[in-house]
């Protein structure tokens, strides 16, 4: 990344990482045995091989040494988020254990109120007290996304929502 150096699969998750460190400028596939453990074992590459080519290069290495570069590094698809002046269509990003549900959003484009959540009313606040037990509430979460949650309930199972969905809000009237 144009600020620091990054170590990690090739997975999409380290790209959007290097784009708030204003972009990449080299990908590079750690194959040089010379920067890794000499045993390297299926399922610990962090300890094998990421840990070992950070090192080095923490101690100046040149990241080029590390193997060939990558030309076309895997990018995550960017999930899908749609914010109008009277609605907000966002992608389902995670639902934890007590069914809140994780929007792709992180702002509402003007609503508040009462709002549609799918098929069900639910009132834009900013904590689970602001509504009755079992009423749903949007609000933003801890990271600053929208989140839809039930007061001592599960907005995952009243929506039917997965990872993945699009949910849609919008005005209640």
């Amino acid at each position: 990344a144009a600020r620091g150096v990054l170590v990690g699969p090739d997975n999409g998750l380290l790209l959007p990482a290097a784009d708030a460190l204003g972009g990449m400028t080299g990908v590079y596939e750690l194959v040089d045995p010379a920067y890794r453990l000499a045993d390297v074992s299926a399922t610990f590459h962090g300890r094998d091989v990421f840990a070992p080519a950070a090192a080095h290069l923490c101690l100046g290495l040149d990241p080029a040494r590390l193997g060939p570069p990558v030309a076309d590094p895997v990018r995550l698809r960017e999930p899908t988020v749609h914010i109008g002046p009277d609605e907000v269509r966002a992608e389902v990003l995670s639902v934890d254990g007590f069914g809140n549900v994780q929007l792709a959003a992180t702002d509402l484009g003007g609503l508040t109120g009462t709002v549609r959540v799918q098929d069900g009313l639910a009132t834009v606040g900013r904590t689970f007290a602001d509504v009755p037990d079992g009423e749903l509430v949007v609000l933003a979460d801890s990271a600053g996304y929208v989140a839809i949650a039930v007061n001592r309930g599960s907005a995952a199972a009243r929506l039917g929502v997965e990872p993945g969905d699009v949910v849609e809000i919008r005005t209640a009237g």
